[in-house]
């Protein structure tokens, strides 16, 4: 059902009110500490155990607590933590568990005084775990039991085996329409954004039905007629334009659908972690350090060697190409974004204005920022805005003591609204500056043949997203030994901007670089991946 108008400014009037500041100020109090095995991540996993079934009709029983701040409810959407499961057998390879789609089958031995909701994936490949009711607190719960199946994996239930859990902060994003482009007329800033038509005015996404792109007509989704500059003739150009017409298939997530998506960018504790996860065949691969030259790292900090190991773990991950953000997306059971997916969740449903960024229109400040706790997981800007806050060319860029990407949600603690903060309007982070979002494009054909399917949790032999559900992936190609790999980077861009971008690349509708594929390993991209809600 469509939002009426008079919400949307509720919401914005909440947000700037302090919607979540109880929240911030518990994290301010508490600090940020290394949770997580191995000091990976900020969602903290402990007490893993597995229990096996007396016979084999039983499922195994995955038993371990959790803990995650700065969770929230409310009318319009929640956090939540993706959790899923690693596991092996002695001397063999790490697999991806298949644990039970029924909501039933899992437990939560304490929840600590806030209800908890369980929504496990249909595929099996992991579950949604969020607070059931409107709040905004801590979330600390105790024995929480998922139900694994050992006979889906092919797992004697006398088997001795090693799992490790993992979760991924995440943020629904709720079904329901919401507007593409921000009505820039400003021919200086114009780059490509979304328009209605050839009217100069946003357009408006009702339904996951096809959309026409180009040609002018009022129902048609346009670019400006714009074409950005490039050294090689049509390389970067939307192929749709006034005078050329393209279909966006019915399959493709434009946005308006239910999905969750990565409540901050992948860190380099996520990334990390998932190299020492996989084989080392696969590890050369995806392994960043060889493609890092000495003295350009700006912030790479991850080992170049197994055991991988990363000081701090909660800084944004950079140095990464596309083919790296689809491993890790097919790794972890999620999926690319697409770049309509990403106007929605910074914008989320409310009416645009001209060259906003993703918390809204407020410019962001001049000056440098100061660390204080450098190259530690409690890494602070001192010197930040009472206003907008974020990473950019302003603030930090390629001349400064800092030069290279903040940890990820770095404002948070600090922050006296969510203004301050950076957030979007549904409370995702860094979605303006930091690194550069890896996205599908809809400006290629390459991009326009995604259908949304997600990652089965498995990597091919040499490290590459892999298997049936990344044939429609941009980059997929079929492999002389069978099936599908994601090889190149054929129909994907960047949005969002990044530590290195000038301001107006910064705001949500800017589509500079949404041709640009991102075929090599760049210190200005990372990645966020999502997960539709109804699969």
């Amino acid at each position: 059902m469509r939002r009426s108008r008079a919400i949307k400014l509720n919401r914005r009037e909440l947000l700037r009110a302090g919607r979540f500041l109880a929240p911030l100020l518990l994290l301010a109090a508490a600090g940020c500490s290394g949770f997580g095995a191995g000091g990976y991540s900020d969602v903290r996993i402990d007490n893993v155990t597995l229990e096996m079934p007396l016979t084999d009709a039983q499922p195994a029983s995955i038993i371990f607590d959790i803990a995650w701040e700065n969770s929230f409810r409310d009318d319009l959407n929640w956090d939540a933590v993706w959790v899923f499961v690693k596991f092996r057998e002695p001397g063999q390879p790490w697999r991806h568990a298949d644990i039970s789609t029924a909501p039933s089958a899992h437990r939560i031995g304490e929840n600590n005084g806030v209800l908890a909701t369980l929504a496990p994936a249909a595929d099996g490949r992991g579950i949604f775990l969020h607070r059931a009711d409107d709040g905004s607190s801590s979330v600390d719960w105790d024995r929480l039991s998922l139900a694994w199946p050992l006979a889906g994996d092919g797992v004697d239930k006398r088997a001795a085996v090693e799992i490790e859990v993992i979760g991924l902060q995440m943020v629904y994003i709720p079904e329901g329409p919401f507007m593409l482009g921000d009505g820039t007329i400003v021919e200086a800033l114009v780059a490509a954004q979304f328009e209605r038509g050839a009217s100069q005015q946003p357009f408006e996404i009702d339904s996951e039905a096809a959309i026409t792109l180009g040609g002018g007509g009022g129902n048609s989704l346009g670019n400006h007629n714009r074409r950005v500059s490039s050294a090689t003739a049509q390389q970067f150009w939307d192929d749709f334009s006034n005078g050329a017409r393209q279909t966006l298939a019915a399959e493709f997530p434009k946005g308006f659908a239910a999905f969750y998506v990565m409540k901050y960018e992948l860190t380099q504790g996520d990334y990390a972690r998932f190299l020492n996860l996989i084989e080392p065949s696969q590890q050369g691969t995806r392994n960043p350090a060889a493609s890092v030259a000495a003295g350009e790292e700006h912030r790479y900090a991850i080992s170049s060697d197994a055991t991988f190991r990363v000081a701090p773990y909660n800084r944004a991950a950079n140095q990464l190409s596309w083919m790296d953000v689809a491993a890790f997306a097919d790794w972890s059971g999620l999926r690319p974004m697409s770049e309509l997916e990403f106007e929605k969740a910074a914008r989320g449903d409310r009416y645009p204005d001209p060259g906003e960024f993703a918390w809204g229109p407020e410019v962001p400040p001049a000056g440098k920022y100061a660390l204080q706790d450098e190259d530690t997981p409690e890494e602070l800007i001192t010197n930040q805005s009472e206003g907008a806050n974020v990473a950019f060319a302003g603030t930090i860029g390629l001349v400064s003591s800092i030069s290279g990407p903040l940890r990820a949600g770095a404002f948070v603690p600090l922050a006296t609204s969510p203004l301050s903060f950076g957030g979007s309007y549904y409370g995702v982070t860094e979605m303006s500056g930091n690194v550069a979002e890896i996205v599908v494009t809809v400006g290629r054909s390459a991009g326009r043949r995604y259908q949304g399917r997600h990652g089965d949790g498995e990597l091919s032999p040499a490290g590459n997203a892999a298997g049936d559900e990344v044939e429609w992936w941009p980059g997929a190609r079929r492999v002389a030994r069978g099936g599908y790999e994601v090889l190149n980077a054929d129909g994907t861009g960047t949005r969002g901007g990044d530590w290195t971008s000038e301001i107006r690349r910064l705001q949500v509708s800017d589509r500079e670089d949404i041709n640009k594929p991102a075929d090599h390993r760049d210190m200005r991209w990372g990645g966020r991946l999502v997960r539709s809600a109804d699969r």
